[in-house]
């Protein structure tokens, strides 16, 4: 019995090692296809998701510390991205409002993306290489003035950025 255990488990590594697909790999492969920018403030979190698909989604977390309203945003969409230009376009906004004491409600409402809506995003960046990070910058902003090792760290903190990975190919 213990024999024909090790036959099988010999078996299933010979027949993983070949590379051959399995469900378990296709899913990794394609949640690995993902990009993912953060920025991190004060009681506040921002995200944009590029998905392999064209799709993004924008997440951005308000908490309060003292028990009032926190607000939960996600935004999807399509985006582009070509020559370090990344251009998202918002269809729709998923919104969430906890309130605070006493009443403690919770309110989810999902809208249409509207340019003219108080929820409207950045929807231009400029992709910027600074170190070991690539940063999302405003195209609102002036490029051309902006160096990106002179910003403070506080300031690049906040800005959305990733973490960027060398990978070697045999």
């Amino acid at each position: 019995m213990k024999n024909l255990f090790n036959i099988v488990i010999a078996v299933l590594g010979i027949y993983i090692s070949n590379g051959q697909p399995t469900e378990l790999g296709n899913n990794f492969l394609k949640k690995s296809d993902t990009i993912s920018y953060k920025s991190i403030g004060f009681n506040n979190y921002r995200e944009i998701i590029l998905l392999h698909n064209a799709d993004f989604i924008r997440i951005e977390n308000n908490i309060s510390d003292y028990g009032g309203k926190s607000t939960f945003e996600k935004h999807y969409g399509k985006y582009e991205l070509s020559d370090s230009i990344l251009r998202l376009k918002p269809e729709r906004v998923e919104l969430k409002t906890y309130t605070g004491k006493p009443e403690q409600k919770s309110f989810t409402e999902v809208i249409d993306y509207n340019l003219d809506s108080e929820k409207k995003i950045t929807t231009v960046f400029i992709l910027k290489n600074y170190k070991s990070f690539q940063y999302l910058i405003p195209a609102e902003y002036d490029i051309k003035k902006i160096r990106i090792e002179k910003l403070s760290d506080i300031i690049r903190k906040r800005l959305f950025s990733r973490k960027i990975v060398n990978r070697t190919t045999d």
